[in-house]
């Protein structure tokens, strides 16, 4: 788990005040949230009509389809560490 990972390397007060279950408990529901985070971001991503992203697109060039689903991913990984588990 990231979080925890993140706690006990550069947030060793927080992690200690949590305790081993409280802390266990806290990045479980924070490592819940990120995925559907994940799920809800990738979606809204694939529906904007701005990323001009098709399954037309997937089967015309599906390298560039790929490259550009992984920088989309890219992204979302980005966001979700910067709220999620960084704070």
């Amino acid at each position: 788990m990231a979080r925890m990972t993140y706690l006990k390397e550069y947030k060793k007060s927080v992690a200690v005040e949590f305790g081993v279950v409280g802390l266990h408990e806290h990045c479980l529901e924070i490592e819940e949230q990120a995925e559907e985070r994940k799920r809800n971001m990738m979606s809204a991503i694939r529906k904007d009509p701005a990323n001009r992203v098709t399954e037309r697109d997937k089967s015309q060039d599906p390298m560039a389809w790929v490259g550009r689903m992984n920088n989309f991913q890219a992204s979302v990984h980005e966001i979700i560490y910067s709220e999620l588990i960084y704070c």
